[in-house]
Protein backbone atom coordinates (compact mmCIF):
# COMPACT_ATOMS: atom_id res chain seq x y z
CA UNK A 1 0.00 0.00 0.00
CA UNK A 2 3.01 2.14 0.85
CA UNK A 3 3.81 2.14 -3.09
CA UNK A 4 0.20 2.80 -4.04
CA UNK A 5 0.35 5.95 -2.22
CA UNK A 6 3.88 6.92 -3.27
CA UNK A 7 2.54 6.80 -7.10
CA UNK A 8 -0.55 8.51 -6.25
CA UNK A 9 1.50 11.24 -4.95
CA UNK A 10 3.74 11.34 -7.39
CA UNK A 11 1.40 11.45 -10.62
CA UNK A 12 -0.95 14.59 -9.13
CA UNK A 13 -0.99 17.07 -12.08
CA UNK A 14 0.86 14.66 -14.61
CA UNK A 15 -0.98 13.98 -17.87
CA UNK A 16 -0.82 10.98 -19.07
CA UNK A 17 -1.72 9.17 -22.39
CA UNK A 18 -4.59 6.42 -22.55
CA UNK A 19 -2.33 3.42 -22.37
CA UNK A 20 -0.25 4.68 -19.33
CA UNK A 21 -3.44 5.42 -17.49
CA UNK A 22 -4.56 1.99 -18.05
CA UNK A 23 -1.09 0.91 -16.58
CA UNK A 24 -1.88 3.50 -13.36
CA UNK A 25 -4.79 1.72 -12.84
CA UNK A 26 -3.67 -1.82 -12.73
CA UNK A 27 -0.68 -0.18 -10.24
CA UNK A 28 -3.24 1.56 -8.20
CA UNK A 29 -5.91 -1.75 -7.90
CA UNK A 30 -2.44 -3.17 -6.05
CA UNK A 31 -1.11 -5.42 -9.07
CA UNK A 32 2.67 -5.99 -10.04
CA UNK A 33 4.49 -6.61 -13.21
CA UNK A 34 6.24 -9.98 -13.58
CA UNK A 35 8.85 -10.91 -15.93
CA UNK A 36 8.06 -14.52 -17.03
CA UNK A 37 10.23 -16.72 -19.20
CA UNK A 38 13.43 -15.10 -19.02
CA UNK A 39 15.21 -18.24 -20.38
CA UNK A 40 14.54 -16.89 -23.68
CA UNK A 41 16.07 -15.54 -26.31
CA UNK A 42 14.12 -12.05 -26.15
CA UNK A 43 14.49 -11.79 -21.98
CA UNK A 44 10.98 -12.83 -21.07
CA UNK A 45 7.91 -11.64 -20.95
CA UNK A 46 6.29 -8.85 -18.77
CA UNK A 47 2.57 -10.20 -16.89
CA UNK A 48 0.45 -8.96 -14.25
CA UNK A 49 0.36 -10.66 -10.87
CA UNK A 50 -2.29 -9.69 -8.34
CA UNK A 51 -0.93 -12.38 -5.25
CA UNK A 52 2.91 -12.93 -5.53
CA UNK A 53 2.35 -15.95 -2.91
CA UNK A 54 0.08 -17.39 -5.85
CA UNK A 55 1.10 -17.38 -9.43
CA UNK A 56 -1.77 -18.83 -10.41
CA UNK A 57 -2.57 -15.23 -10.51
CA UNK A 58 -0.68 -13.88 -13.54
CA UNK A 59 -2.33 -12.39 -16.36
CA UNK A 60 -0.99 -11.76 -19.70
CA UNK A 61 -0.12 -8.13 -20.08
CA UNK A 62 -0.17 -7.43 -23.81
CA UNK A 63 2.76 -4.77 -24.92
CA UNK A 64 3.28 -2.51 -21.65
CA UNK A 65 6.97 -2.24 -21.46
CA UNK A 66 6.84 1.44 -23.07
CA UNK A 67 3.91 2.82 -21.45
CA UNK A 68 4.87 1.06 -18.25
CA UNK A 69 7.87 3.00 -18.16
CA UNK A 70 6.94 5.94 -19.75
CA UNK A 71 4.52 6.67 -16.45
CA UNK A 72 7.88 7.23 -14.51
CA UNK A 73 9.03 9.72 -17.63
CA UNK A 74 5.77 11.66 -17.77
CA UNK A 75 6.34 12.21 -13.71
CA UNK A 76 10.05 13.06 -14.49
CA UNK A 77 8.67 15.34 -16.99
CA UNK A 78 6.29 17.65 -14.46
CA UNK A 79 7.70 16.98 -11.08
CA UNK A 80 11.61 16.76 -12.46
CA UNK A 81 12.21 13.63 -9.37
CA UNK A 82 12.94 10.36 -10.66
CA UNK A 83 10.23 8.13 -9.79
CA UNK A 84 11.52 4.23 -9.23
CA UNK A 85 8.65 2.75 -11.20
CA UNK A 86 11.03 -1.07 -11.64
CA UNK A 87 11.96 -0.67 -8.24
CA UNK A 88 7.97 -0.56 -6.85
CA UNK A 89 6.39 -2.11 -9.27
CA UNK A 90 8.45 -5.43 -11.21
CA UNK A 91 7.98 -8.37 -9.11
CA UNK A 92 11.03 -9.54 -7.32
CA UNK A 93 9.91 -12.85 -8.37
CA UNK A 94 12.33 -14.26 -11.00
CA UNK A 95 13.04 -17.59 -12.86
CA UNK A 96 9.26 -18.02 -13.95
CA UNK A 97 8.20 -20.26 -16.70
CA UNK A 98 4.70 -19.95 -17.71
CA UNK A 99 2.33 -21.52 -20.34
CA UNK A 100 -0.01 -18.86 -20.95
Amino acid sequence: MENIAKLQEALEGVKLTPAQKLIVDKLLKGYKIIVVNQHRQNGGEMQWIKDENNLNSIEYAGSVYKAFFGVAWSIYKVRKVEFPIGELFISDIRNVKYNS
